[in-house]
């Protein structure tokens, strides 16, 4: 995945990201489970917004909200029944999947110093210089809707359905430089879901 992300202000954010993967779906009946798959390889496209409620301060949290729009689109060409030798296993279906997510989120910014004393002779003098190293903990509350719509391109049917999903996240952003940094995340209910990646800033 590719994520660009535009601040035109200190509590607003766009974004927009761009990605390719591989997916399968199992599909269960009476006396076996079917697994699509296939060859070439899927995309997904996301556009959203994130806007600061409140800032982060030395005593609180900052919050935020945060809405996205995501759409994928799958293709398959094999499938694998269970327990039926001789079958003919070669398909055309295509997968998509329409996400939409609000997310609630809390974030501080802890600063980890270390003084250092450095002598100055000619003034007699002792200077304490002041590094820090940075880490950004977050978490919240994440609600998903996602609709499916599995299409056979040979006789055009369609199956799908809707499902919704509430669940809490939690993730690190550790600044490495100016304009670097590294964050990592995970997801917990209905399944798991982990992520993380490397940020670069242009100013």
């Amino acid at each position: 995945m590719v994520k660009v992300i535009y601040q035109p202000w200190d509590s607003v954010q766009y974004y927009a990201a761009f990605g390719m993967g591989d997916y399968s779906l199992s599909v269960p009946s009476v006396t076996l489970t079917n697994r699509l798959t296939g060859d070439k390889p899927g995309a997904i496209m996301t556009a959203g917004l994130k806007v600061v409620l409140y800032p982060d301060t030395m005593v609180t949290p900052a919050i935020a909200a945060d809405l996205n729009l995501s759409r994928s689109r799958y293709w398959f060409n094999r499938v694998f029944p269970g327990g039926t030798p001789g079958a003919n296993n070669n398909i055309d279906q295509r997968l998509d999947l329409m996400q939409y997510q609000v997310a609630v989120e809390a974030s501080h910014v802890f600063t980890l110093q270390d003084a250092d004393e450095k002598s100055d002779e000619k003034a007699g003098l002792v200077a304490l210089r002041s590094q820090g190293f940075k880490l950004e903990p977050y978490g919240g509350v994440k609600w998903l809707r996602i609709q499916s719509d599995l299409k056979d391109l040979v006789n055009g049917t369609h199956t799908g359905g809707q499902q919704d999903t509430v669940t809490p996240f939690l993730g690190l952003r550790i600044p490495l430089a100016k304009n670097e940094g590294v964050f990592a995340e995970a997801q917990f209910v209905d399944g798991y879901a982990y992520a993380a990646g490397l940020e670069l800033r242009f100013r």
